[in-house]
């Protein structure tokens, strides 16, 4: 859905999943370090929220101030936040030695059936919540508000939608920004329902 509403605008993001590995790393490895989120995951996701919306909002300044084409911009800084993940902060895909909040938290379901046969267990997992709240947002965004009229304007013709009134520079830091935390958030949700960490 991020993907779709930076697409709408004209612009392409290629760091979304370098963000939300970067974000999940660092908020997962603060919480194992300070012996948090062990009954309750949220400090943990609103910190990758936080740290998602911070390297969002890297993109946004970049791409907002210099006019540069997004999809150049959105490789470079996915190569930047890899280095810095895997070379700078030499952080590793944290996965069994996760937080028991967030465990608990991947593998909260909504349905469950098993099959008598195999005894094979099947779950609609509860983050399908989120997907729909989401798509839900996304949707009133682009068709109930000013900003969703921007993006559609300068997906369109960006010189005539900064003519029409539409402030873009303002419009584009604070999409990418918006993308950088839904990023964080996701990549949270992902680790939290890998098998390895005990999720579906």
């Amino acid at each position: 859905m991020c993907c779709l509403v930076v697409m709408i605008s004209g612009g392409f993001d290629l760091s979304f999943p370098a963000i939300a590995a970067l974000s999940y790393s660092l908020s997962s490895t603060i919480c194992l370090n300070n012996g948090w989120c062990q009954t309750n995951p949220v400090a943990g996701l609103l910190m990758a929220i936080a740290f998602g919306w911070i390297l969002g909002m890297l993109n946004g300044w970049i791409i907002s101030n210099f006019k540069l084409n997004t999809m150049i911009v959105t490789l470079g800084t996915q190569t930047f936040f890899n280095g810095v993940s895997l070379g700078l902060l030499q952080m590793r895909e944290i996965t069994s030695t996760l937080p028991n909040g967030f465990k608990a938290f991947g593998k909260a379901f909504l349905l469950e059936s098993a099959d008598p046969v195999t005894g094979i267990r099947f779950t609609l997992s509860a983050m399908i919540l989120f997907l729909i709240a989401l798509c839900a947002i996304v949707s009133f965004i682009l068709n109930k508000t000013m900003f969703g009229r921007a993006l559609y304007a300068i997906g369109g013709n960006e010189v005539s939608a900064e003519r029409a009134g539409y402030n873009v520079k303002k419009t584009k830091f604070l999409l990418y920004s918006a993308v950088g935390a839904t990023a964080g958030f996701i990549g949270m949700i992902r680790t939290c329902m890998d098998p390895a960490a005990g999720g579906f």
